[in-house]
Protein backbone atom coordinates (compact mmCIF):
# COMPACT_ATOMS: atom_id res chain seq x y z
CA UNK A 1 0.00 0.00 0.00
CA UNK A 2 1.35 3.51 -0.74
CA UNK A 3 1.31 6.69 1.14
CA UNK A 4 2.94 10.48 1.77
CA UNK A 5 5.06 9.99 5.21
CA UNK A 6 4.91 13.66 6.24
CA UNK A 7 6.65 13.29 9.46
CA UNK A 8 9.52 15.10 10.73
CA UNK A 9 8.49 18.02 9.07
CA UNK A 10 7.77 21.28 10.18
CA UNK A 11 5.13 22.57 7.28
CA UNK A 12 3.22 24.80 9.64
CA UNK A 13 -0.16 26.24 8.93
CA UNK A 14 0.13 27.54 5.71
CA UNK A 15 1.89 24.04 4.51
CA UNK A 16 -0.84 21.97 6.19
CA UNK A 17 -3.10 24.21 4.17
CA UNK A 18 -1.28 23.72 0.73
CA UNK A 19 -1.14 19.69 1.60
CA UNK A 20 -4.97 19.77 2.14
CA UNK A 21 -5.68 22.30 -0.75
CA UNK A 22 -4.21 19.91 -3.27
CA UNK A 23 -5.87 16.92 -2.23
CA UNK A 24 -9.30 18.56 -2.17
CA UNK A 25 -8.89 20.43 -5.32
CA UNK A 26 -7.92 17.34 -7.40
CA UNK A 27 -10.53 15.11 -9.10
CA UNK A 28 -7.86 12.81 -9.94
CA UNK A 29 -7.11 12.28 -6.03
CA UNK A 30 -7.02 9.09 -4.01
CA UNK A 31 -6.30 9.94 -1.19
CA UNK A 32 -8.95 8.98 1.94
CA UNK A 33 -7.14 9.40 4.67
CA UNK A 34 -4.60 12.25 5.75
CA UNK A 35 -3.06 11.95 9.59
CA UNK A 36 -2.30 15.72 10.43
CA UNK A 37 -2.44 14.80 14.10
CA UNK A 38 0.20 16.65 16.47
CA UNK A 39 1.41 18.83 14.08
CA UNK A 40 1.26 22.10 15.83
CA UNK A 41 -1.23 23.50 13.67
CA UNK A 42 -3.24 26.54 14.83
CA UNK A 43 -6.76 28.17 13.80
CA UNK A 44 -4.98 29.56 10.99
CA UNK A 45 -4.29 26.24 9.32
CA UNK A 46 -7.93 24.97 10.81
CA UNK A 47 -9.49 27.49 8.71
CA UNK A 48 -7.24 26.76 5.65
CA UNK A 49 -8.17 23.63 5.77
CA UNK A 50 -11.79 23.92 6.49
CA UNK A 51 -11.53 25.96 3.29
CA UNK A 52 -10.15 23.45 1.54
CA UNK A 53 -12.66 20.83 2.81
CA UNK A 54 -15.40 22.87 1.53
CA UNK A 55 -14.02 23.69 -1.39
CA UNK A 56 -13.09 19.47 -2.54
CA UNK A 57 -14.05 18.06 -5.31
CA UNK A 58 -12.48 15.31 -4.18
CA UNK A 59 -14.56 12.83 -2.95
CA UNK A 60 -11.89 10.46 -2.06
CA UNK A 61 -10.87 11.82 1.30
CA UNK A 62 -12.79 10.58 4.16
CA UNK A 63 -10.84 10.67 7.43
CA UNK A 64 -8.59 13.61 8.24
CA UNK A 65 -6.73 13.31 11.92
CA UNK A 66 -6.18 16.73 13.38
CA UNK A 67 -6.00 15.53 16.82
CA UNK A 68 -3.85 17.07 19.42
CA UNK A 69 -2.85 20.30 17.40
CA UNK A 70 -3.69 23.65 18.56
CA UNK A 71 -6.58 24.93 17.63
CA UNK A 72 -9.38 26.72 19.18
CA UNK A 73 -12.80 26.48 19.64
CA UNK A 74 -14.07 28.74 16.87
CA UNK A 75 -11.88 26.85 14.37
CA UNK A 76 -12.51 23.59 15.30
CA UNK A 77 -16.19 24.71 15.31
CA UNK A 78 -15.58 25.96 12.06
CA UNK A 79 -13.60 22.28 10.64
CA UNK A 80 -16.17 20.56 12.25
CA UNK A 81 -19.04 22.31 10.54
CA UNK A 82 -17.72 21.54 6.91
CA UNK A 83 -16.31 18.22 7.61
CA UNK A 84 -19.98 17.04 8.88
CA UNK A 85 -21.10 18.82 5.65
CA UNK A 86 -18.39 16.58 3.49
CA UNK A 87 -18.64 13.30 5.74
CA UNK A 88 -14.86 13.69 6.86
CA UNK A 89 -14.07 12.14 10.28
CA UNK A 90 -11.59 14.62 12.20
CA UNK A 91 -10.45 13.09 15.79
CA UNK A 92 -8.92 9.81 14.15
CA UNK A 93 -12.41 7.48 14.41
CA UNK A 94 -12.42 5.32 10.80
CA UNK A 95 -15.66 4.95 9.26
CA UNK A 96 -15.96 1.17 9.68
CA UNK A 97 -15.50 1.40 13.50
CA UNK A 98 -17.73 -0.12 15.97
CA UNK A 99 -16.40 1.75 19.57
CA UNK A 100 -14.36 4.30 20.44
CA UNK A 101 -12.75 4.74 23.76
CA UNK A 102 -11.83 7.66 25.00
CA UNK A 103 -11.18 7.17 28.54
CA UNK A 104 -8.29 9.03 30.57
CA UNK A 105 -7.11 10.86 27.61
CA UNK A 106 -7.10 14.24 29.34
CA UNK A 107 -9.38 15.47 26.68
CA UNK A 108 -10.57 18.71 26.48
CA UNK A 109 -13.34 20.93 25.08
CA UNK A 110 -11.70 21.21 21.51
CA UNK A 111 -11.76 17.53 21.36
CA UNK A 112 -14.97 17.25 22.40
CA UNK A 113 -16.32 19.63 19.26
CA UNK A 114 -14.05 17.18 16.87
CA UNK A 115 -15.14 13.90 18.43
CA UNK A 116 -18.75 14.96 17.89
CA UNK A 117 -18.33 15.65 14.56
CA UNK A 118 -17.55 12.31 13.95
CA UNK A 119 -19.73 11.03 15.77
CA UNK A 120 -22.32 12.65 13.84
CA UNK A 121 -20.42 11.40 10.43
CA UNK A 122 -20.15 7.55 11.70
CA UNK A 123 -22.71 5.14 10.53
CA UNK A 124 -21.26 2.50 12.46
CA UNK A 125 -20.13 3.50 16.34
CA UNK A 126 -22.22 1.52 18.82
CA UNK A 127 -20.62 2.29 22.13
CA UNK A 128 -18.41 5.62 23.27
CA UNK A 129 -16.48 5.01 26.30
Amino acid sequence: MGGIDLRDNSLGDEGWGAIFAGVCSSKASKIASIDASRKGIGPKGAKLIAEALHTSVSASLTECNVRGNALDGDSATLLAKVAREKRVMLFGIKHNQTEAIFQGQGLGPVDAILIASDLAVSASITSVR
